[in-house]
Order: C-alpha cells, then sequence, then structure tokens
C-alpha cells in the first residue's frame, strides 16, 4: 500500500491527522518554551513554578475521543476530505501567528519577568497557580489551527457539541491551578476546623499549638497543603456526573431537579468522605508517620473515590 493509499484508507486517515495534530501541537509547545528562543532573543523564559499543569495530555485523550466518534458515526468508513486550499492557509496563518504571539508572551523583558517572580515569592497562593494557568493556556493555543489544518470543517461541524464540550474540559483543566488555589482557600479552614473537632472526641488528644493550616494528633503534626482538600476528585466526580446526566438526557427523561439534588449531595458527602481521609492519615500518622505519608496518603483517596 502506497502513501496515498494510506491516507485515502478509511478510519486510518483519521488516525493519522491524530497524530499529526498532536506531534505538531506538541512540536509547537517545545518550540515556544525552548532555550534556543530564549537565547536567540536574549530574553528569560517564563515557566511554571512548582506546579505541573500541563494539558496536553489531556488534549491528547480528548483529541483521540475525536477522532474516534468520527469513525462511529461513519459506519461505512468513507475516506475524509483534506481541508480546503483557503482553510489550509488560513490555518497555516493563524497557527504562525499565535506561535510568534505566544513566544512573545512568555518570553518578557527581564524587569516584567522580575515582576512576575517577585509577586509569585510574595503571594505563594495565588501567584504560582496564576502563571501556571497562564502557561497551560499558551500552550492550548497551537490547537486550534493545527485543528482545522487536519480536519475539514463539515467534520468539525459534525462533532460541534464535542467540541465544545471538549473546549470547556481544557478550559477548565488549564485554569485548574487558580481554581485549586480558590477552592483551598475557601475550604481548607473549614476542613481543619472539621478535622480538629474529630479528633477532639478521640482519647488520649494532646493540645498542640498550631497554625491556622495545620492539623496535629498526639505528637503528629502535618500542613494542609493543596491535594489535601481533594480538589481533583470534586472534579472528576463533577465531570463524570455530567457526562452521565447528559447521555441520560438524551435517551430518556431526566428529572432535572432531582439531578441537581444528586450533584450538591455528591458533592457534599465528597467533602465529608475527605474529612474522614484527613483524620484517619493523621490518626494513622501518629504511630507510623513514614506509611501515612507516603503509600496510605496516595491509594486511601482513590480507594474511596472508588467505593463512594
Amino acid at each position: 500500500m502506497n502513501i496515498h493509499q494510506l491516507l485515502r484508507s478509511g478510519s486510518l486517515s483519521v488516525w493519522i491527522r491524530y497524530g499529526l495534530t498532536v506531534a505538531a501541537t506538541v512540536a509547537s509547545t517545545a518550540f515556544v518554551q525552548s532555550e534556543t528562543v530564549a537565547n536567540a532573543l536574549r530574553r528569560p523564559l517564563m515557566e511554571s513554578v512548582g506546579i505541573d499543569t500541563s494539558p496536553l495530555l489531556i488534549f491528547g485523550l480528548l483529541l483521540c475521543l475525536f477522532a474516534w466518534s468520527l469513525i462511529r458515526d461513519d459506519p461505512e468508513k468513507k475516506p475524509l476530505r483534506w481541508p480546503s486550499f483557503e482553510q489550509a492557509f488560513t490555518a497555516l496563518l493563524l497557527w504562525a501567528t499565535i506561535v510568534v504571539f505566544a513566544v512573545w508572551l512568555t518570553h518578557p523583558t527581564q524587569e516584567f519577568f522580575v515582576r512576575i517572580q517577585v509577586y509569585a515569592l510574595r503571594n505563594p497562593e495565588t501567584g504560582p497557580p496564576m502563571v501556571a494557568a497562564f502557561l497551560s493556556v499558551i500552550e492550548l493555543l497551537p490547537a486550534l489551527p493545527l485543528l482545522l489544518l487536519a480536519f475539514p470543517i463539515a467534520a468539525i461541524r459534525q462533532s460541534r457539541g464535542r467540541v465544545i464540550a471538549g473546549t470547556l474540559l481544557l478550559l477548565v483543566y488549564a485554569l485548574g491551578p487558580v481554581l485549586e488555589a480558590s477552592y483551598y482557600r475557601l475550604t481548607g479552614p473549614p476542613l481543619v476546623a472539621a478535622v480538629r473537632g474529630v479528633l477532639s472526641l478521640l482519647p488520649g488528644t494532646t493540645p498542640m499549638n498550631l497554625t491556622q493550616w495545620e492539623i496535629g494528633y498526639q505528637q503528629f503534626s502535618v500542613t494542609l497543603g493543596y491535594a489535601c482538600t481533594d480538589f481533583s476528585a470534586l472534579m472528576l466526580f463533577i465531570g463524570l456526573f455530567g457526562i452521565v446526566w447528559w447521555r441520560m438526557t438524551m435517551k430518556h427523561s431526566v428529572v432535572h431537579r432531582r439531578a441537581i439534588g444528586a450533584l450538591l449531595g455528591g458533592i457534599v458527602s465528597l467533602w465529608i468522605l475527605n474529612v474522614l481521609r484527613v483524620t484517619m492519615i493523621v490518626i494513622i500518622g501518629s504511630r507510623y508517620p513514614t506509611f501515612a505519608l507516603s503509600l496510605f496518603h496516595s491509594g486511601i483517596g482513590i480507594v474511596i473515590f472508588l467505593c463512594f
């Protein structure tokens, strides 16, 4: 089979487009964030501070679902047309403009770069998440024109509902650090108070002089971090619940009032379970600190969420 036949072989052509789009998006991001560009411009490179927020993996998974949906919706496996010359030219021009714009944004002047560093250091709870979210959006910007370059407008319009949903999911994921920081500041103090309240009911509780974000039991204490609020589990639950709700709405008559009540009940239940999770970590940590802060800390949240 020659390359022309390969590109016209129905569903396989879709996967070739998928692979090219993902590879080109990753390459665009690597170019924008490369030290070579920073040295050529003689400007500093703005990078995420202590937070891994790369949305490219999620983009690859969502685009994989998009490609699979195109194949599933076409049982006859008709060859997918390539974009027209006008669409391809516009996409390439838009891609080049976005890459140049992204390079300009991620390579600020030395003075502005220092200001960003100072802000992140002075505001450790909000500064790094905002920088991370900004860089996540920058990483995703080249994906739009590359998607237009690989898939015809007709195929995108056919799946516009899925494209819109995937774009919203990507946007929420990109802004995840800022949302998690806000959620941490909002629910952190009540979480600490609730865990302390549960621990005070246990025998042998030793009063400890703790800060606002610390939890202690006997001689063991921990500081509440971003991950302790279990924001990722909350977002996963809302996402899965939303998918089931949407699918059931398409096939069945759904009482939306009950669905909203179930959603709110699930959110409250998750918060209560997280209080119990943190309490268990602190109690076990009073006897086995290494185990509590390593294997148990990493695994108990997954087990609780799956049971939930």
